[in-house]
């Protein structure tokens, strides 16, 4: 799975996400980002079968919320007339157990330059 993980994100930002440290980003609307990192998800309340890697989220005021993701496999899905499929990534959220949809497309590694926080 994280050979998929990895490879999905290689395909979907510019540059390869390698090594345990690496991480693609999207900037929120809190003046933040959504980081999704190559590590496990230890977070207690969710389930890490469902959602197996670390990510976390900034608010320009210092805030840090954390959470664990899944980029659900596209190879099973079957084509609809007049639509296509989107790879999706799935962050739920280790507190409020929130689980918010992005897709997968709109993370990049060059996101993550635009903060230097993290």
């Amino acid at each position: 799975m994280l050979k998929l993980l990895i490879t999905t994100l290689t395909l979907i930002s510019t540059s390869a996400l390698a090594g345990p440290h690496a991480k693609v980003c999207l900037a929120n609307t809190a003046g933040g980002l959504i980081v999704l990192t190559a590590e496990t998800c230890e977070a207690e309340k969710i389930d890490h079968k469902l959602f197996p890697y670390s990510a976390y989220a900034t608010e320009s005021n210092g805030t840090i919320h954390t959470g664990c993701y899944n980029i659900p496999s596209t190879a099973d899905a079957k084509p609809q007339p007049n639509s296509r499929i989107i790879p999706v990534v799935n962050y739920q959220d280790a507190d409020d157990g929130e689980i918010i949809t992005f897709q997968a497309d709109w993370f990049t590694t060059e996101a993550c330059k635009l903060h230097t926080e993290i």
